[in-house]
């Protein structure tokens, strides 16, 4: 009896082992017996699902690569038009109102339409004007305002009147003051209308007898 039990007792703690094993060790196949169970077992094979997953991928991502080549394709045979911008053109000026004196059509602004230039006597330095307008009311009355290369401004009074002749007269009342603490000579201009609208003008410093001619034009900013 005593052997016997000591056998069972080594069977019995033989199956528990047994049984133990088996319930750590997944098993990959299906068994009818238990030996079947536990000793058919297999790791899951992680690496060949992971190549499987990437491989799903890597053809996602090539038929995105395609489909952008195709969109790339197409946008570059689009052709953009670009809007044209609009344009604002100087008013017209009445000719008839010029030649009967009307002082009124100089109302608003006008631009210098050329180059003007001056000399400092003292320094020898000269200066170019690339801006020049000036602006009056309908009786003439106006300002004016230079600006030369170098950022130095000028401004000052101005009167615009019609002389006799026809010539469009515009005086400045005294010498005109620059940003940079100096001055220009005074300026008087006689102006004429020309044929493509623009005011050819006979400028000249009376006192130091300085000369040249300029053109301006009917700003586009007025319109």
């Amino acid at each position: 009896m005593r052997g016997l039990f000591t056998y069972g007792g080594s069977a019995l703690l033989v199956g528990v082992v047994l049984w133990a094993a088996a319930a750590l060790l997944p098993a990959c196949g299906v068994g009818n017996s238990i030996a079947a169970r536990w000793i058919d077992w297999c790791p899951v094979n992680k690496s060949a699902a992971l190549d499987a997953q990437i491989a799903v991928l890597a053809e996602k991502n090539r038929t995105l690569e395609r489909a952008i080549l195709q969109r790339e394709r197409e946008l570059a045979q689009k052709q953009c038009e670009i809007p044209e911008l609009a344009q604002n053109t100087p008013e017209e000026i009445d000719r008839d109102a010029w030649d009967s004196g009307r002082v009124s059509l100089l109302e608003g602004c006008w631009d210098l339409d050329s180059r003007f230039a001056t000399t400092n006597q003292s320094a020898g330095e000269q200066s170019t004007y690339t801006q020049w307008t000036m602006c009056f009311d309908a009786d003439g009355r106006g300002r004016e305002e230079m600006r030369a290369n170098n950022g130095n401004t000028c401004s000052g009074a101005v009167q615009a009147g019609f002389e006799g002749d026809g010539a469009l007269s515009i005086e400045e009342p005294g010498d005109l003051q620059c940003s940079d603490g100096g001055y220009i000579y005074r300026l008087s201009s006689r102006c004429t209308l020309k044929d493509d609208g623009n005011a050819s003008c006979v400028v000249s410093q009376p006192e130091v007898g300085g000369r040249t001619t300029v053109e301006f034009r009917r700003s586009a900013r007025e319109n």
